[in-house]
């Protein structure tokens, strides 16, 4: 979000474009976290967190090549998909995977991972921003989402492996 204000700032867009933006990418995620539930327990979870991280990759980078208001909505709306499918899928995936008896220490676990990184990526972005400019740290930011699938792979795999439901996992 701040990249994106900050982006859209530089171009000199006015608040009301700034806002709008936000509102249209909220708006294309309202039906999503209903259907993303039902497919991910018929297509399977890992599959869909697969999918999610590759859409916050295209957003970051539709981002960082985004040079009048609709590039933003594009933008935007294609990261609204990755980021809704995440945090749909996500806790799913960790009810999964978790025994029940630690499930609360889990969810806990998983919920604290996506605050570390915001608190990391807030405070770190201003600094990047001014040492290296905007598209070169819009473009680092698009290879975190790829981490993620490089993550992401091995539990897959590993359900896989097991036995283990795919279409759940």
């Amino acid at each position: 979000m701040l990249g994106r204000s900050m982006s859209m700032n530089a171009l000199g867009l006015t608040a009301t474009a700034i806002s709008s933006t936000g509102a249209i990418g909220s708006a294309a995620g309202l039906p999503l976290p209903l259907l993303v539930g039902r497919w991910s327990d018929r297509v399977g979870r890992t599959r869909f967190l697969l999918l999610s991280y590759l859409a916050s990759t295209a957003g970051i980078v539709l981002l960082a090549l985004a040079t009048s208001l609709w590039h933003f909505w594009v933008a935007v709306v294609v990261s609204t998909v990755g980021s809704t499918i995440s945090s749909t899928v996500g806790p799913a995936l960790v009810t999964d995977l978790v025994p029940r008896d630690t499930l609360g220490r889990g969810m806990g676990l998983y919920s604290t991972t996506g605050w570390i990184g915001a608190v990391i990526g807030f405070a770190s972005t201003g600094h990047a921003v001014q040492a290296l400019g905007m598209l070169p740290t819009l473009v680092a930011s698009a290879a975190l989402p790829l981490i993620s699938i490089a993550l992401l792979l091995p539990v897959h795999r590993a359900r896989r492996a097991a036995g283990l439901s795919v279409e759940r996992a």
